[in-house]
C-alpha cells in the first residue's frame, strides 16, 4: 500500500518515478555499511529509494546510478553527510526509557552526591549522549541532573550530544519543540526548563539557556573514535546499535566505552542486548552496564 502510494505521488507531480535496480541497492546499502556500519538489508530498498529519490531529483540527476557515481566522485565528502542525513531515522522523545532515569535518581545521584559531600571526588559530571537524534535525550539528562543534584551548587556538568545527522542536530541546537513533544515533560520540569513560544513560535517551547548551556552538540559517526579528550562518567547509546549487525556492534561499543571512566555506566536501549559483546563491561540491570 505504502509503495503504491509514493508511486502515485511520483506521478501526479508530473515525474516518472525512479526505479532502484538491485545492483544499485546493493552498491548504496555497501556503501553505507562502509561509511556508518548501517546495515541496510534488502527490505529497506523500498525505504531507501523513497527517501533518496527526491535529494536526486533537486541535483538533476536522472538514475540512482548517477547518483552513486557522483557520491563516490565528491572529493568534499558533503553529499554522503546529506545522504545520510536523508536515510537515517532520528526518532526520539523527552525521558525516554523511564527506567534509566530511576536508575540514576534511585543509584546513580544519591552515590555521586554522597561522595562529593565526602570530598571523595569534586562535583564534576561528565556525559555522553551518543546517537542524539534531535536533541530530546540530553536536555532530559540535564533537566534531571539540575533536579535530582540541587544541593550541589558548583555543580559542573556538562553533556556532549552527537548524531550523525547534520538535520537531527541543527534542530537539536535550536532547542525548540512543538507542544505534543513538550506534552511528554514532566509539568514541573516544563514549568522551569521551557519558554512559551508566541508571536511566530506559538506552539512550540524552546529549552531554556539554563538548560542548553550545558550540552554542545557535535556530528560524529559512531564508527570513529570518540570525540572526547576527558573521561565521562555516563555514556547514553540508545536503540542505535539495533540497526548494525553483531560484528559492527561490537566496534561501536568499543568506541563508546573507551571514554568511560572505570566505575562508569553505559546505558543501551531496553530491546539491545550487549552480553558477552566486549569483556570490560559488567552486567548491572537491564539495558545497563559497568566499566570494569
Amino acid at each position: 500500500m505504502l509503495r503504491g502510494w509514493m508511486r502515485k505521488a511520483e506521478i501526479t507531480s508530473g515525474l516518472s518515478p525512479l526505479e532502484l535496480t538491485d545492483q544499485e541497492f546493493s552498491r548504496l546499502s555497501k556503501l553505507v555499511y562502509k561509511t556508518c556500519g548501517i546495515n541496510l538489508h534488502r527490505g529497506k530498498k523500498e525505504l531507501l529509494r523513497a527517501r533518496l529519490s527526491k535529494r536526486i531529483r533537486e541535483l538533476g540527476f536522472d538514475s540512482f546510478g548517477d547518483y552513486y557515481r557522483y557520491l563516490c566522485s565528491d572529493p568534499t565528502g558533503q553529499e554522503l553527510i546529506k545522504m545520510l542525513d536523508h536515510i537515517t531515522t532520528n526518532l526520539s522523545r523527552f525521558f525516554r526509557e523511564e527506567a534509566h532515569f530511576e536508575f540514576l535518581e534511585g543509584e546513580f545521584y544519591p552515590t555521586f552526591t554522597e561522595q562529593v559531600a565526602r570530598g571523595v571526588r569534586g562535583p564534576r559530571l561528565r556525559i555522553w549522549s551518543a546517537a542524539c537524534a534531535t536533541g530530546e535525550e540530553p536536555y532530559s539528562i540535564v533537566m534531571h541532573a539540575l533536579m535530582n543534584l540541587s544541593s550541589i551548587p558548583e555543580l559542573d556538568l556538562r553533556v556532549l550530544a552527537t548524531d550523525i545527522s547534520t538535520r537531527a542536530l541543527e534542530k537539536a541546537s535550536n532547542g525548540i519543540y512543538s507542544m505534543e513533544k513538550i506534552s511528554e515533560v514532566p509539568p514541573e520540569l516544563r514549568r522551569r526548563f521551557f519558554l512559551k513560544g508566541t508571536g511566530p513560535w506559538e506552539g512550540t517551547m524552546k529549552v531554556k539557556r539554563e538548560v542548553r548551556q550545558r550540552v554542545v552538540f557535535q556530528r560524529h559517526n559512531l564508527l570513529d573514535p570518540a570525540p572526547l579528550e576527558e573521561e565521562v562518567d555516563l555514556v547514553f547509546c540508545r536503540n542505535v546499535l539495533i540497526y548494525f549487525d553483531r560484528e559492527t556492534q561490537r566496534r561501536v561499543l568499543e568506541r563508546v566505552v573507551e571514554p568511560l571512566a572505570k566505575g562508569g555506566y553505559l546505558l543501551v536501549g531496553h530491546a539491545e542486548s550487549i552480553n558477552g559483546a566486549i569483556s570490560n563491561l559488567r552486567y548491572i540491570k537491564p539495558s545497563i552496564y559497568r566499566k570494569l
